[in-house]
């Protein structure tokens, strides 16, 4: 029976990810890459998400948390200006 496995990643819009070597000789000179694999998240095999996923996840919400929270900060002190 075959499983399909789905897997989450970080994008980035351009190379901030060290890319990791295949051979020793490249090993002085870091490259880096606009994507960085970070684990499963699903599979329908029953294999639970990666933890590495699981955190990327609770920061990635708590990320979006605190921009709101600073959004309405933002709405808040140009309604004050206002008065």
């Amino acid at each position: 029976m075959a499983h399909t496995y789905t897997y989450a990643k970080w994008e980035a819009s351009t190379p901030i990810f060290e890319r990791k070597q295949k051979d020793k000789k490249d090993e002085k000179v870091k490259k880096y890459t606009k994507h960085q694999h970070i684990g499963r998240v699903s599979s329908t095999s029953g294999l639970p998400m990666d933890p590495e996923v699981e955190q990327a996840y609770i920061e990635q919400r708590n990320r979006r948390w605190l921009d709101r929270v600073e959004s309405a900060i933002n709405q808040i002190e140009l309604a004050i200006k206002h008065f």
